[in-house]
């Protein structure tokens, strides 16, 4: 029987808001039509029902980070190394010494005063001990994706497609929010460990060559320069459109991504691995869904 879902919309709300005091340009549906209901959706089936609740909101705390280091790494607007820089070191210096809250409105204060909140929380969950020594791992590989979207900026040749999807999936921070629900899961079985993170794993891949289809328009205008079809379409020496070949290519690989994803899960014996593959895809629909809204909206604003 699924778990019933979890309501964290008064917290995506408020989120949203520390969000727009620091990027203006943030709209609240980022947060309360997309991202809360996605990290519910894609909650694993073993997390305890006691701490289920508090896996979404760790969650959803870290998808927000994200979206702050996003803002500053791939939209050409506002690009600085510099800023990104500081905000990835936050997270290892409070693991390492800790660190106090900020009243200041600035992307520093924002991240510090979230992943504060994260490991508040997470150290609360009952596999926490068992399962820290991959934390930093993971939030490092999370960083090492922005670091990798970085380079592309600079350095466009280094871009390659089994390069691009095994470094650059990980800004989508699957395995660490995977990480979170085994915190929350006190009956799992830590020996089936690598084959959940293999599946955490591939779930990014399928959500990240996902996320360069579905949101192409809004990346070109942004000046993204790690979106897949815009990097195979400067390879291919065409136009990065909808439909387009670099655009076929990507669709193609997809499928067998998707694929793949679901051989890994149907191997998982600790928790059901089809009912998260199910929850991935509704995650990527509410995705697509968001998009498409994001789009119109900003057709009607030209």
């Amino acid at each position: 029987m699924p778990e019933p879902h979890v309501t964290v919309e008064p917290l995506a709300c408020d989120l949203a808001m520390q969000l727009r005091a620091v990027r203006d340009t943030r709209d609240k549906e980022l947060s309360t039509a997309f991202l809360a209901p996605a990290v519910d959706v894609t909650t694993l089936s073993c997390v305890g029902p006691s701490h289920r609740a508090s896996s979404v909101r760790i969650k959803l705390r870290i998808a927000h980070i994200i979206i702050m280091y996003d803002d500053y790494v791939d939209s050409a607007a506002i690009v600085d190394p510099t800023l990104v820089r500081a905000l990835l070191q936050i997270p290892h210096r409070l693991l390492a010494v800790g660190g106090f809250k900020s009243e200041a409105q600035r992307p520093e204060a924002f991240v510090q005063n979230t992943w504060l909140d994260v490991l508040d929380e997470m150290a609360r969950l009952p596999k926490y001990t068992d399962l820290l020594p991959l934390l930093e791992f993971d939030i490092t590989q999370l960083h090492q994706a922005f670091r990798f979207a970085q380079a592309l900026r600079t350095v466009p040749g280094a871009a390659h497609p089994k390069q691009n999807l095994r470094w650059l999936s990980h800004d989508f921070g699957f395995v660490l929010a995977g990480m979170v629900d085994l915190m929350a899961s006190p009956e799992f079985d830590l020996a089936e460990l690598g084959r959940a993170r293999e599946l955490f794993s591939q779930a990014q891949r399928v959500a990240r060559l996902h996320n360069d289809l579905t949101s192409l328009e809004k990346e070109i205008a942004e000046g993204d320069p790690s979106n897949e079809v815009i990097i195979r379409a400067r390879k291919l020496e065409t136009e990065p459109t909808r439909g387009g070949v670099a655009f076929q290519q990507v669709e193609a690989d997809l499928g067998g991504e998707e694929r793949r994803l679901e051989k890994v899960a149907a191997r998982l014996q600790s928790f059901d691995g089809l009912h998260y593959v199910a929850g991935v895809r509704e995650l990527l629909d509410i995705q697509a869904r968001y998009y498409a809204e994001a789009l119109t909206r900003l057709s009607k604003t030209c």
